[in-house]
């Protein structure tokens, strides 16, 4: 054996021609009521069968907000939502790493005042607090969202 003329193994990945393929089923209930308080809940069900390993799903989303007038001319709007998924393949790295893609995606809790300034300018104050069902003792996710902002009609 000739140590010094050592050949490096080679490994060859040959990519397939066949397209990927996601489907997603959902189907949701509504429900909204007026009268002094605005009232509306949602319910939704998604069923994912994707081709890729630990992303095919059966998914909840439960959603509800409150809105009414308070003193001074605030407009006050609460709303809650709960969301899990039951994994088909059982919780991967690759859905672990979707913790911080987008706020849908998490079960979440917001207060927002706004009072309207002028005829067409409106200020918002809005404060959030999310988390998902990922979140442990070893991978903990929380986040808090404050924000402040006006908006302008026209």
């Amino acid at each position: 054996k000739d140590e010094e003329n050592i050949t490096p193994e080679v490994t060859v990945v040959t990519p397939t021609l066949k397209e990927r393929g996601d489907l997603l089923h959902s189907a949701s209930l509504r429900f909204r009521f007026l009268y002094k308080v605005l009232i509306r809940a949602s319910y939704t069900f998604d069923a994912l069968q994707s081709e890729s390993f630990g992303e095919s799903y059966l998914g909840h989303r439960l959603r509800l907000e409150l809105a009414t007038r308070i003193f001074w001319g605030f407009t006050l709007l609460l709303q809650g939502q709960l969301h899990f998924r039951t994994f088909f393949d059982g919780t991967t790295l690759s859905t672990l790493s979707q913790i911080g893609d987008l706020d849908e995606n998490f079960t979440s809790a917001t207060v927002r005042l706004s009072r309207r300034l002028w005829k067409s300018l409106t200020i918002h104050f809005r404060y959030s607090l999310y988390t998902n069902q990922f979140s442990s003792e070893t991978l903990p996710y929380l986040r808090n969202l404050a924000s402040l902002g006006i908006s302008y009609r026209f």
